[in-house]
């Protein structure tokens, strides 16, 4: 876990298990921002220009997935593990089948996998 000047706290577990504390950290945040989507990262930023001390927590890894960076590999995406795979109840209008809503499990949430949908 590292602490630049800005007062963001980064660690990243699938890159340095062994760095990854598994109790609370020391340090204290006036704030904690759960999902570092576009929403996310936005909300932090204002934060830390208005001099907040942020902690921004992610379940997802950064994008390093090269099929999101290319539109036209959508379909690649979806049901990867850059995708929490989150499926709809039944519904009514479609005969009952259940859709697929892609929503982003990586640093830039489903903004990332193309699926601001």
């Amino acid at each position: 876990m590292t602490t630049n000047d800005a007062g963001i706290v980064a660690a990243s577990i699938s890159a340095h298990p062994e760095n990854f504390p598994t109790e609370l950290p020391d340090e204290r945040f006036d704030h904690i921002v759960i999902g570092a989507g576009s929403a996310g990262c936005v909300l932090t930023r204002r934060l830390l220009d208005a001099g907040k001390k942020v902690c921004l927590v992610e379940a997802g890894e950064d994008e390093t997935n090269p099929n999101i960076d290319h539109l036209n590999n959508l379909g690649l995406i979806w049901h990867s593990p850059q995708d929490w795979n989150h499926y709809t109840v039944p519904q009514p209008g479609t005969m009952d089948r259940r859709l697929h809503l892609p929503r982003g499990k990586v640093l830039g949430g489903s903004n990332a996998l193309n699926a601001v949908i």
